[in-house]
């Protein structure tokens, strides 16, 4: 075996090792969209094609243009059909491969290999990247640092062509790969170069794959950006506390779970006094390793600090822990450095406890992705006035045929909502709310419907009607159920009404012609 491939099998196994007890769970969650339910997902007669559309899943608050991703995915699919393990054992080996380029990438930067290879390790099992390695579907926090890691790998070594041609795909990949550009200038500031023609180059590829982006999904960043004043100055103020609390979560990773979110009206300047000391004891300790791992930090989560808004609901920003799956190496860069420099005698010793530590977290993270149930469980405990969380607990316990504990997350879930529209300004914001209520009345009633109580069903189809008179699944669903109660007559009226709304709705006109 020679000395180039030792890092790659190391690497491996060790992610291997931290993710083993993740090989096993099945699809959950946006892994059942992306993945189960794509109806692109077994074709390659149009491969050349998704080059040109935006990805099958766009929707008003997710306007994604990411051709590699679904690529990827037809390509997998052609391996492992729906078999999770596959998949799940692709995320990880490229999770060490991605250690591999990282450690190179230190190492040619200036840090001893020693450093470098430590970094890695702690990049490998540090338990916030179970969101990315455990979920299938965080492939794309993989795939696109992988492209981003073989960029500024090509870009150290003065291969221009190769950069331009990696940054492309990481683009392609996931848009968070604009975070490229911030971090090649870091590190010509750290190896005393200044290269300006090249940081035009590459922000001109950056600036025409926005412009690009917006041709295919129709989203203009910086009309997303300047929408509403008043909420970017929050987002703004938020920074100090979303970046504080995720190096936080980084160096004392006891409370991960999914759908992290920050309320932006409940932020103070008061994280910003914390900023500002920790400021003044870097520029007192003037040590260049921490200020490269800190700076490296703050870059690469720029694209995600919420100047483009990055909303779950009102007032709640998204601060995803899969997020950090890049920026977290300027972090762990940082504290390997830091012990190796303040605590020489024990640096080994304390470096391996850190590192123990990280890696049980991870095994015991990882087994919060086992099923939905466990995910949104653990999701509520730390997100209770999160609405959407609440919503999916709630699917998950329907689709489990748990309908007692599923109606009581229904109505935790629309309570919030309630709330939400009480307070939302603006008639966006507005149809927005009244259109996410009535998928919760919706589904709250298929699970009275699975209960038995017929009468409940019908309240909720009712009170999600008088929200929107103009879905015709909401008519044909309770023709439906007055058909499911032996009132077939009855239920004409609400599937010619489905049909009067939508006279394509194919499933209602069914309906009609089996009780006629």
């Amino acid at each position: 075996m020679t000395a180039t491939f030792r890092p790659y099998f190391f690497f491996i196994f060790l992610a291997c090792a931290a993710f083993w007890n993740s090989l096993t769970h099945p699809f959950v969650h946006d892994e059942i969209v992306f993945i189960l339910q794509n109806p692109n997902i077994a074709h390659f007669n149009d491969m050349f094609q998704v080059f040109f559309t935006p990805s099958a899943h766009v929707t008003d608050a997710n306007a994604y243009y990411r051709p590699m991703l679904e690529l990827l995915y037809r390509v997998e699919y052609s391996f492992f059909r729906f078999n999770p393990f596959g998949w799940h054992l692709f995320n990880i080996i490229l999770h060490g491969i991605n250690a591999v380029l990282l450690m190179r990438l230190l190492q040619s930067i200036g840090f001893t290999r020693t450093i470098a290879f430590a970094t890695a390790i702690l990049f490998v099992v540090h338990p916030i990247q179970t969101e990315s390695v455990a979920c299938v579907a965080g492939i794309s926090n993989i795939l696109m640092a992988f492209f981003v890691f073989l960029c500024l790998n090509a870009y150290v070594r003065n291969k221009m062509g190769w950069s331009v041609f990696y940054l492309v795909l990481g683009l392609m990949t996931k848009e968070q790969a604009i975070l490229a550009l911030p971090l090649f200038v870091l590190i010509d500031c750290y190896r005393e170069k200044k290269q300006a023609v090249k940081w035009g180059v590459i922000a001109a590829i950056t600036v025409a794959f926005l412009a690009c982006r917006q041709t295919m999904t129709g989203s203009h960043i910086i009309n997303d950006i300047l929408a509403s004043p008043g909420e970017l100055r929050l987002r703004i103020l938020s920074i100090a506390q979303v970046a504080l609390t995720n190096v936080r979560m980084l160096l004392i990773p006891y409370d991960l779970h999914y759908y992290r979110s920050t309320d932006i009206l409940s932020t103070h300047w008061s994280w910003w006094v914390v900023v500002f000391i920790v400021l003044l004891v870097m520029i007192r300790l003037n040590l260049r390793f921490i200020w490269f791992g800190f700076v490296f930090f703050i870059l690469a989560l720029s694209p995600v600090l919420n100047i483009i808004p990055l909303v779950n609901e009102y007032s709640l920003i998204n601060t995803m822990e899969h997020f950090l799956y890049v920026p977290m190496a300027g972090i762990m860069l940082a504290l390997v450095c830091t012990i190796a420099h303040f605590c020489k005698k024990h640096a080994e010793q304390i470096f391996l406890i850190v590192m123990i530590c990280f890696f049980f977290i991870t095994l015991i993270q990882n087994e919060y992705w086992q099923s939905e149930i466990v995910l949104f469980e653990r999701m509520v405990v730390y997100e209770p006035d999160f609405a959407r969380g609440q919503y999916l607990l709630a699917g998950a316990y329907y689709r489990n045929k748990d309908y007692v504990l599923a109606n009581e997350h229904f109505s935790k879930a629309y309570a919030i909502m309630e709330g939400y529209s009480q307070k939302a300004v603006g008639q966006k914001a507005q149809d927005f709310l009244k259109g996410f209520k009535k998928e919760i009345l919706f589904d709250w009633a298929h699970s009275y419907e699975g209960m038995g109580y017929e009468k409940l069903a019908q309240i909720k189809y009712e009170q999600a009607i008088r929200l929107d008179a103009y879905d015709p699944k909401l008519w044909d669903n309770l023709g439906v159920l007055y058909v499911h109660a032996g009132k077939a007559n009855d239920a004409v009226a609400y599937f010619e009404k489905a049909l009067e709304v939508d006279p394509n709705f194919t499933l209602a006109r069914r309906h009609l012609e089996q009780i006629k």
